[in-house]
């Protein structure tokens, strides 16, 4: 095991128990001082789980029923690839932003830290994700597309929400909720952006 790692029934616990002290939950984890293989690990960990939930929308998918197997196949290992290849360098990419404006705002924390409170929120988050992805799935034939679609959006807002907590933490901000009003102005920012390139 990395040095720096929680130990596994540790780690299970605190992931669990993360919503009712996010703060705190931080500062378990910095407090171990996690090494860059086991901040990888929490991010691949948090991988894993996106991994199912894109399984279960191809799975639930329409047209899935009617694809070839090597097709089905070809979209399985995208998926994986999407989830535990192009999305851990998506969110190294965004913990090295956050930490760049971070220290723009006099923030203390390292890249080390940054990349920590990503990896720690990414993780939190991606349990609570999985449930509501499935639980959107599965209902959405009886309450419909519109209230489904809200449904899949919580844990892209939970995820937002543990960021903003983990990034106050290590990097000594006192007030977390500015900190999410930040994340969802460049969350807005890149949607009209790619808006705007679709439009192209």
């Amino acid at each position: 095991m990395p040095t720096g790692t929680p130990a596994q029934g540790s780690l299970t616990l605190r992931v669990l128990t993360a919503w009712a002290d996010m703060g705190a939950s931080m500062r378990w984890l910095m407090g171990l001082r996690p090494s860059e293989s086991a901040i990888l690990m929490l991010i691949m960990m948090s991988g894993a789980f996106h991994f199912l939930g894109s399984l279960a929308r191809l799975w639930l998918a329409p047209g899935t029923a009617e694809m070839a197997e090597g097709e089905l196949l070809s979209r399985v290992g995208a998926e994986f690839a999407g989830a535990l290849i192009f999305r851990t360098l998506a969110l190294y990419g965004l913990a090295m932003l956050g930490h760049w404006l971070a220290r723009a705002f006099n923030g203390t924390g390292s890249g080390r830290d940054s990349r920590a409170a990503m990896a720690w929120a990414a993780l939190v988050a991606a349990p609570v994700t999985l449930v509501f992805t499935l639980a959107g799935l599965t209902v959405g034939p009886m309450i419909g597309p519109e209230a489904a679609a809200v449904m899949l959006q919580i844990g892209p807002l939970l995820l937002a929400f543990a960021l903003s907590q983990c990034f106050s933490e290590v990097h000594g901000f006192t007030r977390p909720w500015a900190v999410l009003g930040v994340i969802a102005v460049l969350v807005f920012v890149l949607i009209a952006g790619l808006q705007a390139l679709v439009r192209l």
